[in-house]
């Protein structure tokens, strides 16, 4: 079952999925290394799989689109030049770095964008959100489209009231937690610690990646990690 959700995850061609399995893997190896001796049964399981995982996702499609934005990057430390794609779009430019053109995949540049958008509005707009009209008194295409970070997703086009809303489950949830763990001594079960983790891990998906909030539906791959 494992090897088929591993493999339904690299199919569809993220690297979110890819390398949360990979630390998912890592961190119950880690589990059952230091916490849980003598179960050589997992630790070899869990081996094969995380080996398994790396060998095949090295030569997945994501993989092939990370090298290509680090090439580019480095053609625009050589020339230093702003460096286009195929639609004539700079991808590259003076501020960019590694980092952000690996791990956000340009989502800065949207950020920016809609962030100027969203900062000469009036009050109201600001506390409601502006929504995904691209009215008269907006006039930017741009407003129309996700930024895939979900916090500032809601932010924007939800405003500053949905983001309390959305924050009150998760701080309820964190509570809980914190007693649960503080009543226990943190002397906590494998299922408690990746309940803990998977919490973490849909937040760091949420922020770097998004569709977790905004558009749930879209989450498949972290119900599948």
């Amino acid at each position: 079952l494992s090897i088929l959700v591993i493999f339904s995850c690299l199919l569809i061609g993220t690297k979110v999925a890819y390398f949360g399995i990979l630390l998912t893997l890592i961190l119950s190896l880690f589990y059952y290394l230091f916490y849980i001796k003598k179960k050589w049964k997992n630790i070899l399981v869990i081996l094969i799989v995380l080996i398994s995982t790396i060998l095949v996702g090295n030569n997945s499609s994501f993989i092939g689109n990370i090298k290509n934005r680090v090439e580019k990057y480095e053609e625009y430390q050589e020339t230093g030049t702003n460096i286009k794609d195929g639609n004539n779009d700079i991808v590259v430019k003076e501020d960019d770095s590694a980092v952000t053109i690996v791990v956000l995949s340009y989502r800065d540049k949207l950020l920016k964008k809609t962030y100027d958008i969203y900062k000469t509005r009036s009050f109201g707009e600001k506390v409601f959100g502006i929504g995904f009209s691209n009215r008269e008194s907006i006039n930017n295409p741009k407003i129309e489209k996700l930024v895939e970070m979900d916090f500032f997703d809601v932010l924007f086009h939800g405003g500053i009231a949905l983001v309390i809303l959305y924050a009150i489950p998760f701080l309820m949830v964190g509570i809980c937690f914190i007693k649960f763990f503080i009543k226990n001594k943190f002397n906590i079960h494998l299922t408690g610690w990746m309940s803990g983790y998977l919490i973490i891990l849909g937040l760091g998906i949420s922020t770097f990646s998004g569709h977790v909030f905004s558009s749930p539906s879209v989450l498949i791959y972290y119900t599948l990690i």
